[in-house]
Parts: structure tokens; C-alpha cells; sequence
């Protein structure tokens, strides 16, 4: 079929050119492209390999660094990617799946936490626990959780709330005891003085 040819050729040099150009989503875009022509071309089905590889180790790294922007843009082609046959690649294409939809997730949650953390860091407490409060009802999953807690507890420790600062304090050294959080809750604990009883 010339027509197939001709497009064969078309995808299969962009995906050449895009991958030069280091631009790997369009790379793989256009390597899916010839694939769907030719499935059994070894070369394009290499390049397949190399760019999943590339993208989703590149995707781990940008996620545990906090950039789950670049990891929704580095696995957006990826997780388009149909099944290989190669039961380690296609492994691969389901944990950038997961790591897409949580970055997504991580994302939405880091938006949302910047408003209060910018009302924390201008010292405006009681704006900030009412979004800090708003944020933590409605994202219960982030790996971001101990970060909001703690400046959750640190507002309220500002406004004359120790009780509901040291709950959160041990909030953090309980459920997130591996954090960096959770050991500065356990100094600030450590370190304080015992609070004065509060008239309900």
C-alpha cells in the first residue's frame, strides 16, 4: 500500500527528528503513529521502548522533587500508549498511568495550598486556618499533607490555640512519623511549656 508507506516513512522520521530535538512527547506521538502502520518495525518499536523508559524515570524524578506539572507533561503521551506485549514496558505504562493521575491530584492540592500558604507567610493566621481547614477537607490523599498540618498548627499556635496546635502537633508525629514535619513536631512538643487551662 503506497499510501501506508508514505505515512510510514512521514511518522517514522519525525519520530527520528523529534527524538534529536529531544522533544519526546512528539517523538513518541509519532512512533505510536508508525507502529499502528507497521507493528512489528524493530526500530520504531525500540524508540517506543527508549521514550517510555526516558519519560516515566524523568516523570519519578520531577515527582518526588514537588514538580507534578512536569510529570502530567512528561507522561501525557505515555499513558495514550497502547498495550507492547512486553510485559516489563507495559508495567511500566501502568505505574505513569498511576503516577499521572496523582500528580494531577498533587497538583490540584498545591494550587489550592498556595493561597493559604501565602496568607501564612504574611502572618495573616485567621485567613489562613479558614483555607488551611477548607484545603485539608477536601484533599485527604496528598503526600503534602504533614507540610499544610504543620503550618495548620503554627497558625493556630500564633492565635492563642496551643491545645488545637499540639493536637495537630501529634496529629503529624502519628500519622506521618517518617516526615520532616514529625520531627519538628516532636521539638516543638519537647520544648514546650505546659499550656494554660482554656475556659471552654
Amino acid at each position: 500500500n503506497i499510501k501506508n508507506d508514505v505515512n510510514m516513512r512521514y511518522y517514522h522520521a519525525n519520530s527520528i527528528k523529534y527524538y534529536s530535538m529531544r522533544q519526546y512527547d512528539d517523538a513518541l506521538a509519532a512512533c505510536e503513529k508508525a507502529l499502528e502502520i507497521e507493528p512489528d518495525n524493530k526500530q520504531m518499536l525500540e524508540v517506543r521502548k527508549s521514550l517510555i523508559e526516558r519519560q516515566y524515570f524523568s516523570a519519578c524524578d520531577q515527582y518526588l522533587s514537588g514538580n507534578y506539572g512536569d510529570v502530567v507533561r512528561c507522561l501525557g503521551q505515555v499513558v495514550k500508549s497502547r498495550q507492547t506485549g512486553d510485559k516489563n514496558l507495559d508495567n511500566m505504562v501502568s505505574k505513569s498511568k498511576g503516577l499521572y493521575d496523582a500528580s494531577l491530584y498533587e497538583k490540584e492540592f498545591m494550587s489550592e495550598y498556595r493561597i493559604a500558604e501565602d496568607l501564612y507567610k504574611n502572618k495573616e493566621y485567621k485567613k489562613a486556618i479558614s483555607e488551611y481547614k477548607k484545603l485539608l477537607t477536601r484533599h485527604t490523599k496528598s503526600r503534602n499533607l504533614p507540610r499544610a498540618v504543620f503550618e495548620l498548627a503554627d497558625c493556630y499556635k500564633n492565635t492563642g490555640g496551643v491545645l488545637k496546635a499540639n493536637n495537630l502537633y501529634m496529629i503529624i508525629i502519628t500519622e506521618y512519623p517518617d516526615s520532616g514535619y514529625a520531627a519538628d513536631a516532636r521539638k516543638i512538643l519537647g520544648d514546650a511549656k505546659p499550656a494554660p487551662a482554656q475556659v471552654p
